[in-house]
């Protein structure tokens, strides 16, 4: 750093410390509350004075009137010249600038001491026995009263001690003030204790923070209608608040109570944001009202009509005898002799895992991530392999047959709680219902519920994402590697219907004519109501892939319910004799070719020896005469 630039800085802050310090300029530092008092205010001209009373005591056996001034004013009524505090009888002198002042701080304001000179003591006038002896010290006690703009003399003075004087006094020039003025006109100082009295709308020490958020919005169809808003509003009336969903203006709000709003939306399709204002406020809450679709296509249509039949109302199919998946498209084990997946969940790590012959898929809760209004991350907490089992039976069963393991973990310096448990599905099928969504897993899959608590956000506009690992890996435990080569397909990670306007998203990952399935519900519970929840990719790798879960303001609970299948396609074969990929004539014609030509070559050498059988018979005696010589 460059030398004159170090001195300047130095210069500066010693300047700034004399400034502080230096009481001619009225100007103080009260270090215990780090505040700062200009009393330049009470400095009078010396033809101007301050009087206080003080009455008769044991200590003195008559009354008298003191006149004063600060920042070591004079007073022209004092006798003595150059004196900030007198009393009016006689030369009796409490205080002069010669001496100068004192200044001792409190939590509530300051006690600034004004000292005579040591005299003689003479008649009328000894002060031998005073704490500092032959001085007379008179020391005002200012304290907050943020209703008097100067000062008032608050109580008749008082003689504490021989030649001690002290006179009370209010003002609102030692009053605290409060950080950012509250953020006005969301906050009144507390001018005594320097805090921020918020209203019902903010928090934080200077009312800087919202408190108003959205953790739920009812869906409409397409055609538009009535929404409730839920969430936090504090006191609010309808004349200020204003909402927009997507680029249209709610109407016919109503606010039933601090926590629900009604309003009438138009039409409008797809996914959007809420936008509350209410005067200089305002929350956005991103993605989180959708548009619903009056009759739902479903994945593939099913495949086709002889696999499976749409549910319109819910985006779903209902697949035919033979057939299972989302799409109708994977065999359905129980009737084939195609292997069946089998769940697992690693009581450890709370790793879950489907093997299926030669493969192995695993899916683990990776992170909790917090996002800002620009989606940026501000924070993430990994949660691999740090879950605690809960359940000490690691055996439990259901009434359906499945094994069930329940984990918990607690984020590190925060209140928040994530406890997630796995559901192996066993034997036949299982129905479900989760926010008004019906689905049904078949035998070898794998159903997670995960309830994220008391989550505290760094800024109420921000969100949080739940991030889930699915990876791919081989199966070592495989005993059909026969079936395993004539299957053997490039990996294939397929995102195409993922689609938000749906009641269901789908994420679907193929290798070896094996279909892994991870279906994630595009609903939540937030707080105990059900509202829409976006599902996004968050990154792909060669083997895996992640999936963001992407919640709304959740300020209690939010609970979310995936799950996840590996099933056998259509074209699986049990063994390589069974490879359909040569063309149905190959096996006959393989078969009958040399057949075929054994019947053709007989019949040609009969041919030949019918037409030249003396010719033959000529020959093979010629040979044998030969053959003697």
């Amino acid at each position: 750093m460059n030398i004159s630039i170090l001195y300047l800085f130095l210069f500066l802050f010693i300047k700034n410390i004399f400034i502080f310090a230096d009481s001619s300029n009225c100007l103080y530092y009260n270090p215990i509350v780090n505040q700062s008092y200009n009393l330049s205010s009470l400095k009078l001209t010396p033809e101007l004075k301050y009087s206080a009373t003080f009455p008769s005591t044991d200590l003195s056996s008559f009354s008298f009137d003191a006149y004063f001034n600060f920042c070591n004013g004079t007073v022209n009524a004092c006798t003595v010249n150059g004196a900030t505090a007198c009393q009016n009888i006689g030369i009796f002198q409490l205080g002069s600038t010669k001496i100068g002042e004192s200044v001792n701080y409190t939590s509530n304001g300051i006690t600034i001491v004004y000292r005579s000179e040591i005299f003689t003591p003479i008649t009328g006038n000894n002060c031998s026995g005073a704490p500092e002896p032959n001085r007379r010290k008179t020391s005002f006690l200012f304290s907050c009263n943020p209703n008097i703009p100067t000062l008032n003399v608050s109580a008749p003075g008082i003689e504490v001690e021989r030649c001690t004087y002290e006179i009370k006094i209010d003002s609102s020039l030692v009053c605290r003030d409060c950080p950012l003025n509250c953020s006005q006109p969301h906050g009144i100082c507390n001018r005594i204790t320097g805090e921020c009295q918020c209203d019902s709308q903010t928090k934080g020490k200077s009312c800087e923070l919202l408190k108003i958020y959205i953790n739920s919005v009812d869906s409409t169809t397409i055609n538009g209608g009535t929404t409730y808003i839920h969430g936090y509003f504090g006191n609010t009336t309808s004349k200020t608040l204003k909402i927009i969903i997507g680029d249209l203006k709610c109407n016919n709000i109503q606010i039933y109570n601090e926590s629900t709003i009604k309003c009438d939306i138009g039409p409008g399709e797809g996914i959007k944001d809420v936008l509350l204002i209410d005067n200089d406020l305002s929350f956005v809450g991103k993605q989180i009202f959708q548009y619903s679709k009056i009759s739902l296509s479903c994945p593939n249509n099913c495949t086709s009509s002889s696999n499976g039949i749409c549910n319109s109302d819910l985006g779903t199919c209902t697949c035919l005898k033979g057939f299972t998946g989302f799409n109708c498209n994977s065999k359905d084990n129980t009737d084939t002799d195609t292997p069946s997946s089998k769940p697992n969940i690693n009581e450890t790590t709370g790793e879950a895992s489907i093997s299926n012959d030669g493969s192995n898929y695993k899916i683990s809760i990776y992170s909790l991530v917090e996002l800002n209004f620009n989606g940026s991350v501000v924070n993430e907490f990994l949660l691999s392999n740090k879950w605690n089992k809960t359940n000490n039976d690691s055996n439990k069963i259901n009434d359906k047959g499945n094994r069930i393991i329940n984990f918990s973990q607690n984020i590190s310096n925060s209140t928040c709680k994530i406890e997630y448990s796995i559901e192996e599905v066993i034997g036949v099928n299982k129905d479900y219902s989760f926010a008004g969504v019906n689905f049904t897993l078949s035998p070898g899959s794998i159903k997670l519920t995960v309830s994220i608590q008391n989550y505290t956000y760094q800024n109420t506009l921000n969100s949080i994402q739940l991030r889930i690992k699915s990876s791919l890996g081989d199966n070592i435990n495989s005993i059909n590697s026969n079936s395993t080569n004539c299957n053997s397909k490039k990996l294939n990670v397929n995102t195409n219907d993922f689609n938000n306007d749906q009641s269901l998203n789908y994420l679907t990952i193929s290798k070896d004519s094996k279909t892994f399935y991870g279906r994630f519900i595009n609903k939540v519970i937030s707080d105990g109501r059900e509202t829409f929840m976006s599902t996004s990719i968050v990154s792909q790798q060669t083997d895996s892939i992640f999936i963001g879960l992407n919640l709304p303001h959740c300020i209690k609970t939010c609970l979310i319910d995936p799950d996840f299948s590996l099933l056998v396609d259509t074209d699986y074969k049990t063994s390589c004799d069974d490879d359909d990929s040569r063309p149905k004539w190959f096996l006959p014609v393989v078969i009958a070719v040399p057949a075929v030509g054994m019947a053709i070559i007989i019949i040609i050498g009969a041919v030949i020896y019918k037409r030249h059988r003396i010719g033959i018979r000529i020959l093979k005696q010629k040979i044998k005469l030969e053959n003697r010589q």
